[in-house]
Parts: structure tokens; C-alpha cells; sequence
């Protein structure tokens, strides 16, 4: 009994993130299909702030796979940089400059 119900949580769990995923990827096309300003209007308890913090969030992770893949693009151009070190010297730069 205890395996079936293990299963039906992990199918129900695979369920809700295939449908997460889903309705990303239709807020993603929402989004890019838009222009760069759009006006949200309604009466009071319609949704309008959940609409805009979901757009939000998703132009938040269509910035963030944007900038990954230009990361990736440069970092093909530059094998052999050391990255690593540029990112500790900024990072230490960084804590220096904020103590006064």
C-alpha cells in the first residue's frame, strides 16, 4: 500500500510539472508576441496584479536563459580563460569597495 501511494505522488508531481511547464512556455510566447508596453485595465479582484507579477517572473527567466546562453556563446569564443579567477577578483573587488 505504501508503494502505491509512493508512485501516485511521484505520477501526480510529474503531472503538475508537465502542466507548469506548459503554461510557461504559453506565457513565454504571450510575452514575446507583445509589444514592449502593454496597459493591464479591470475592475477591482479580476487578477490584474497576478497577471502582471506572472508576466514578471517570466520575463525574469526569459532574461536569465537569454544571458546564460550569451555566457555559453562567449565562453565557447575563449576556452581557455580562467573565468573562474575574474569572477573571485570581481567578487573581491566588490567586498572592498562597499566597506567603509
Amino acid at each position: 500500500m505504501f508503494f502505491v501511494l509512493l508512485w501516485i505522488d511521484r505520477w501526480r508531481k510529474r503531472i503538475a510539472m508537465r502542466r507548469l511547464r506548459h503554461m510557461e512556455r504559453l506565457n513565454t510566447t504571450f510575452i514575446l508576441e507583445r509589444s514592449l508596453c502593454s496597459m493591464f485595465v479591470g475592475s477591482m479582484g479580476k487578477g490584474k496584479t497576478t497577471l502582471i507579477t506572472d508576466i514578471s517572473l517570466s520575463t525574469e527567466s526569459i532574461f536569465r536563459n537569454k544571458a546564460y546562453e550569451m555566457m555559453l556563446e562567449i565562453d565557447l569564443k575563449f576556452p581557455n580563460f580562467p573565468y573562474i579567477l575574474l569572477e573571485n577578483e570581481l567578487k573581491q573587488g566588490m567586498e572592498t569597495s562597499t566597506k567603509f
